[in-house]
């Protein structure tokens, strides 16, 4: 930016990482110059009870001619083109700390579990158009 002309000073976060350690049950990365794959990771993501997320890869046109779209494009692969095992987390963080000729996009890592939602019985059903349990004239009228 105008603010950084030397690029950004301070330490990189890896978000993949990040959502690894974080519990994250669906962590994926997209690359906004293929937007069919990333559609379909965020369609996942959307569907997938629990902790998703997902990190885009969206160059910036305006300040960094570097990490161009061509830059992303000829080093991105698919982890699903290498037939990754998104259920190994180790293997999953592997592939998160994997930068430089060859930068993994798609599912790293996707577990499914019980959510908080799940240990609550007593919204396990939804609220609205639901029929009362009991009989409400009667509890109200108790109070009368």
């Amino acid at each position: 930016t105008k603010t950084t002309p030397d690029g950004d000073p301070d330490h990189q976060i890896n978000q993949i990482a990040m959502a690894l350690e974080g519990g994250a049950t669906f962590v994926a990365r997209g690359f906004a110059g293929d937007h069919a794959h990333l559609t379909a990771l965020f369609k996942a993501a959307i569907k997938h009870r629990g902790y998703a997320f997902v990190d885009v890869f969206q160059p910036c046109v305006t300040y960094n001619h570097i990490q161009t779209y061509d830059w992303y494009r000829d080093r991105v692969y698919r982890l699903e083109d290498e037939q990754h095992d998104a259920t190994d987390k180790a293997l999953a963080v592997k592939k998160a700390h994997e930068w430089g000729d060859r930068v993994p996009i798609g599912l790293f890592y996707h577990e499914q579990k019980a959510t908080y939602l799940d240990h609550l019985a007593h919204v396990q059903e939804p609220l609205v158009g639901a029929k009362p349990k009991a009989n409400l004239k009667k509890l109200i009228d108790s109070f009368r």
